[in-house]
């Protein structure tokens, strides 16, 4: 079962000016699932429900949470969302760290409260390794292959019994 943050979910969507536009949107940010693998078409708006479900996961204290993209561009777009999340809720400047460059892979955040969220890319899988993680946004989850998920994700999610989220569109 997924840790629910300790913050309320409509007071921080109200804040940040976000509405899941559809029941099935909804459905994503309602399930208590350790596991939850949403697969939609294009412009569902995977990205969005899953970055602002990780925005909620930050409030979370001294916890860690990473975005596996397949590239470092195709995990930015959940970054991107709870950067201008954490600009909205007046955070951002409050964050010990802030690193948003895609070019050199290095987007990361610490906030206020401890928790920490990096971007990282499977392109090089030996740098997935030794991390003990509360959750993860496998991003693009149909372009990953399938050693990053059983050799190096799901071990560093056991530790914590950390939650994943695979979104993606179906690759047919």
């Amino acid at each position: 079962m997924r840790v629910i943050p300790p913050v309320d979910r409509d007071e921080v969507f109200e804040r940040i000016k976000y509405n899941p536009h559809s029941d099935e949107q909804l459905k994503i940010h309602d399930s208590v699932a350790r596991f939850r693998i949403p697969s939609c078409g294009r412009r569902f708006g995977k990205s969005q429900a899953c970055g602002h479900d990780m925005t909620l996961n930050l409030f979370i204290p001294d916890s860690l949470w990473w975005i596996v993209g397949p590239t470092y561009r195709l995990g930015e777009k959940e970054f991107r969302v709870v950067w201008n999340d954490l600009k909205a809720l007046k955070l951002l400047d409050k964050c010990s760290t802030r690193q948003y460059n895609i070019n050199q892979g290095q987007m990361r955040i610490v906030t206020p409260m401890g928790s920490v969220l990096e971007v990282v890319s499977a392109e090089k899988q030996d740098t997935l390794v030794g991390e003990g993680l509360d959750g993860v946004i496998m991003s693009e989850a149909a372009k990953h292959k399938m050693p990053t998920w059983q050799m190096y994700i799901e071990p560093a999610l056991s530790a914590r019994r950390g939650s994943a989220t695979s979104h993606s569109t179906p690759q047919g």
